[in-house]
């Protein structure tokens, strides 16, 4: 199966509104304003270009843990299960869709093929909370996967079920 054109993006919106007050004058002070970071992904090879997509929703059970091998991404079309094998990726996506409290997920880069790229040859160990995204890569050059570094683990820490959102938008 060929991929005829591929296209992404991300955006991140942050705001704010603070106000203070002084309690012997009651003057207020108002400081407000956002940071707004937006790219689109074109669709090639080059840099800030994506040439694929793989996307997913699934619920992990108390305890359970999933792993994300960047070189072998299964999805599903056209009645048959084909794989998405990254060789770079320029933005990985996460959300942790739960909302009560303790509702944590850890994203890992350990074992033998561990995608310790994306965390500068660290493992990562990163706390995802409830209602949380997480989004790491690099969008001009992307971060590099090969098949001795390929996977991330994303475990619950919770005693309850947590359903996550994953995007991976990369070069194959």
């Amino acid at each position: 199966m060929a991929v005829t054109s591929v296209n992404g993006g991300l955006q991140v919106y942050l705001s704010w509104q603070n106000i203070d007050t002084e309690s012997s004058t009651s003057n207020t002070v108002t400081d407000e304003g956002s940071f707004l970071y937006s790219r689109t992904f074109s669709s090639g090879t080059g840099y800030g270009q994506i040439n694929n997509i793989w996307h997913g929703v699934t619920t992990l059970t108390s305890g359970a843990s999933q792993q994300y091998n960047m070189s072998g991404l299964a999805y599903n079309v056209f009645s048959g299960t084909f794989y998405k094998n990254f060789s770079n990726v320029r933005c990985f996506f996460l959300e942790n869709y739960n909302s009560g409290v303790g509702e944590n997920i850890a994203v890992r880069a350990t074992g033998t093929v561990a995608w310790t790229n994306i965390f500068n040859g660290g493992s990562g160990d990163l706390l995802v909370g409830p209602k949380t995204p997480l989004i790491l890569g690099n969008y001009m050059t992307g971060v590099p996967v090969s098949t001795g570094n390929n996977s991330l683990w994303i475990n619950n820490l919770s005693n309850t079920g947590i359903t996550i959102k994953v995007g991976v938008l990369g070069l194959i």
